[in-house]
């Protein structure tokens, strides 16, 4: 009896190095807040934050807009580190807008859109690194903005997007 519990104990410790050795492939995490419409002398305002609780990280983080028919009118991607928030500010091509929303609204990217284009979706996509996802996933925060362009005041607020998880294998 004590042979066959010592055997049992001995094959379940020879087996927890590879349970813990399991490495998740890399994956690309989606928010999207659904399509928008905008109107003139607003502007979003699209912030991506990672937390520092935890190990030093840092992410490439991809701001996207699309029009209503799905065709891409800006991507950029930043390398975004541990700690810190990164900001995209869009608004339409109008002259006043190319001077007044730098200088109302500091960010990190800028988008000015053809007029012509109402409805926008905007998009970040973070690519995770190999491992458990859930720890990362957590120190992850993006939020969306519509702010008034000539006041510098916010008109909503939208901290939930829809988040798609794909894995990509290869």
């Amino acid at each position: 009896m004590k042979k066959t519990m010592l055997f049992a104990a001995a094959l379940a410790l020879a087996a927890v190095p590879y349970a813990s050795a399991q490495i998740i492939a890399p994956a690309t995490v989606e928010f999207s807040w659904g399509a928008m419409h905008l109107s003139s002398g607003q502007a979003v305002m699209i912030n991506f934050t990672l937390d520092d609780d935890g190990p030093a990280l840092t992410l490439p983080v991809e701001f996207s807009l699309s029009d209503k028919n799905g065709n891409l009118l800006f991507q950029r991607t930043l390398n975004v580190t541990s700690g810190r928030a990164v900001t995209l500010a869009v608004a339409f091509d109008e002259r006043d807008n190319r001077t007044l929303v730098p200088a109302v609204f500091p960010s990190d990217l800028y988008a000015l859109i053809d007029p012509n284009f109402r409805t926008v979706t905007p998009c970040v996509k973070v690519t995770l690194p190999a491992g458990p996802y859930q720890p990362v996933l957590d120190r992850m925060t993006p939020t969306l903005e519509l702010m008034d362009i000539s006041t510098g005041r916010g008109v909503s607020f939208a901290n939930n997007p829809h988040a798609i998880i794909a894995v990509l294998i290869g």
